[in-house]
């Protein structure tokens, strides 16, 4: 019995230790692609215009709803599966491939559909054309599963780093051709066949003819849960894109996109690999109350605190980082960056509602505070996208503030959790990273003075720093920061080992 319980303990220090070891590929991966990202955004704004984003942003808006049919969830369920035997796995591949050149097909006969949707009469050839992805994409699905099974996070991440650098020498050399939004859809293409191909050769496994008697029903159970959510999920964070697209046009919506950009890539390299590691704690100690309040809190505070200080920093320096990174002709970009601003911090700093939800096992809930929420974010905007852009923004940003609370409010009500220390560090995050914001955002307004680029970016830049600094002088706040920093540190050692 001592030798088999001593086995067990290996088997879960061996899985640990990948776990741990595909953590820090994965963080690895997310810096590279961040910097992937911004020599896209830096050197491509220059060569492209926002009308070539604005098309490529509707062909992409119908992909991420399209592909949505093409995963039907089953790449999780892929992963999160105890066991899969080979022709359960064959016949997934299938299943995946099936749906790929379904919507292929399918984007064929769309194609006028969509242009008709955002009244934009040359997006036909650009779907026709993004219709391939889809059967790529249908293929690559259960290669890229597998791996993540298999905890072989370095190879996965070399694979996908080494597909985006590629396509993206390739798309600059055409767009510096004067492809126009082309260029944007060869990347998608290529970047994805590229990935094909390297899984295909590293996993060296090729799929079986289905079996009719593999046992797929608990496979399809929990991937359409997902798919559910997913879509729901999909609605609302694409409204905003979809009508901006649908009521102002191309151009519009390429500096919305460029500016979404701005915000989106360095607040997710900072938020997915703390949000992953809080929920394994999170799951880890769900049965005490104790602990799950004050981890929960310092977890969020850990977003909270990094969120809000660097999108109120980037809302500060906007009107001279907008033109510094992306060029001319791309002026609209610097209030869309700052309003994007105000909706990022919303939805990243209370977190931990989400984390709390799935590791307690009632992610059910969660669905259904956005059944109800996201046909009301769609009315809203739909309703503001009748006055301009930035009523848009305003609208998604009026919905979030109501979201929030409500989540935790029913969070409380529903499960165990006192959520009125969770609430108070909210505010507190915002508060932090808002307030000096505000300051120098007055300060701007009231000196009316134009400084060069770089000296603005400097001098403001400068200026948030000093004051953010100026919160460690508050004693709740240096007591809270020095607790998350001491959490950081001591749960990443601790809760890796324990991986199950």
């Amino acid at each position: 019995m001592s030798e088999a319980r001593a086995s067990l303990e290996d088997e879960f220090e061996d899985l640990g230790s990948r776990t741990r070891k595909a953590g820090y590929w994965a963080l690895a991966g997310q810096v590279v692609k961040a910097l992937i990202q911004v020599v896209t955004v830096v050197v491509l704004s220059r060569l492209l215009t926002p009308d070539d984003y604005g098309i490529f942003g509707m062909v992409m808006a119908f992909v991420a709803l399209t592909d949505l049919f093409r995963e039907l969830g089953l790449s999780a369920a892929a992963i999160q599966a105890k066991q899969i035997s080979a022709a359960q796995r064959s016949n997934l591949w299938w299943i995946n491939t099936a749906a790929g050149a379904s919507l292929s097909l399918l984007s064929v006969a769309a194609a006028p559909l969509v242009a008709w949707l955002f009244a934009e009469p040359r997006l036909t050839p650009y779907v026709w054309a993004i219709g391939a992805l889809f059967l790529i994409s249908g293929m690559s699905a259960q290669y890229s599963a597998s791996l993540q099974r298999q905890l072989r996070q370095k190879t996965l991440q070399v694979i996908n780093i080494s597909a985006q650098v590629i396509a993206l020498v390739v798309t600059i050399v055409l767009a510096a051709l004067g492809w126009g939004a082309w260029a944007l859809i060869v990347q998608s293409l290529l970047g994805s066949a590229t990935t094909l191909v390297l899984l295909v050769l590293v996993s060296k496994w090729w799929p079986q003819r289905w079996d009719r008697n593999a046992d797929m029903r608990g496979f399809f159970r929990f991937g359409f849960a997902v798919f559910g959510y997913s879509v729901v999920s999909y609605l609302a964070n694409y409204i905003v894109n979809l009508s901006t697209g649908r009521f102002f046009g191309a151009r519009e919506l390429g500096s919305l996109t460029r500016g979404t950009q701005l915000v989106s890539t360095p607040v997710s390299l900072m938020v997915a690999p703390v949000s992953n590691l809080a929920f394994v704690t999170l799951s880890k100690v769900q049965d005490d109350a104790q602990r799950l309040r004050r981890y929960s809190l310092l977890w969020q505070q850990t977003v909270g605190y990094a969120v809000a200080l660097l999108c109120g920093g980037l809302l500060v320096v906007s009107p001279s980082l907008v033109p510094l990174a992306l060029g001319d002709g791309w002026s609209r970009t610097v209030g869309f960056v700052q309003l994007l601003c105000i909706s990022t911090a919303l939805g990243y700093v209370p977190l931990a509602a989400g984390w709390l939800y799935q590791s307690l096992g009632r992610p059910d809930i969660q669905l259904r505070i956005s059944l109800v929420f996201t046909p009301i974010r769609v009315v809203v905007v739909l309703l503001a996208a009748m006055v301009s852009v930035e009523a848009v923004l305003w609208a998604n940003i009026a919905v979030s503030m109501v979201t929030w609370p409500v989540s935790y409010t029913i969070l409380g009500r529903t499960t165990r959790v006192e959520v009125r220390p969770l609430v108070r560090g909210v505010l507190r995050s915002f508060v932090v990273g808002g307030l000096p914001a505000a300051l120098l955002l007055l300060a701007r307004w009231q000196m009316h003075t134009e400084w060069p680029v770089i000296v603005d970016l400097l001098l403001y830049g400068g200026a948030y720093v000093v004051l953010a600094t100026g919160w460690l002088l508050v004693p709740p706040v240096r007591r809270e920061i020095w607790e998350v920093k001491a959490a950081v540190l001591r749960t990443r050692k601790q809760a890796a080992p324990k991986a199950t």
